[in-house]
């Protein structure tokens, strides 16, 4: 429990869960025989998108993280029993404490996020100005 998990501990617990699952080609099988004529089918990537998916819940499922550099981080993180009020009624309602799984942007996205904020301030002062 807490222990950090990174890209290259996902891509190995992710090629041992699908080391087991054959690999189906369609078409001439003496055609694909090449290493450089194989390609990625859907069935291929779908599984190995549910391999990693699958990993990241079973290592956040044991209390640990995982961090992916540059992409995110998701880690469990405990919260404390607190109390709330129901609006309506305005009655104390008790949360019970529990882990909650916390995801954390890196680099990328928050320069993507930049960009799009840039992208829509661009958009809204050349409306304005369009406008006058």
């Amino acid at each position: 429990m807490g222990k950090r998990f990174y890209k290259a501990d996902l891509v190995k617990r992710v090629v041992d869960k699908l080391k087991d699952t054959k690999i189906v080609i369609g078409g001439n099988k003496y055609f694909y025989k090449k290493l450089y004529h194989l390609k990625y089918t859907q069935i291929i990537v779908s599984n190995v998108i549910n391999a990693f998916l699958d990993e990241l819940v079973s290592i956040a499922g044991n209390g640990d993280s995982v961090e992916l550099r540059g992409y995110f981080v998701i880690e469990p993180v405990y919260c404390k029993e607190t109390v709330a009020r129901n609006c309506y009624t305005n009655e104390p309602l008790i949360i019970p404490p529990r882990y909650r799984i916390k995801i954390h942007s890196g680099s990328h996205f928050e320069e993507v996020s930049k960009r799009l904020t840039e992208k829509e301030l661009n958009e809204k002062t050349g409306e304005q100005c369009h406008e006058e």
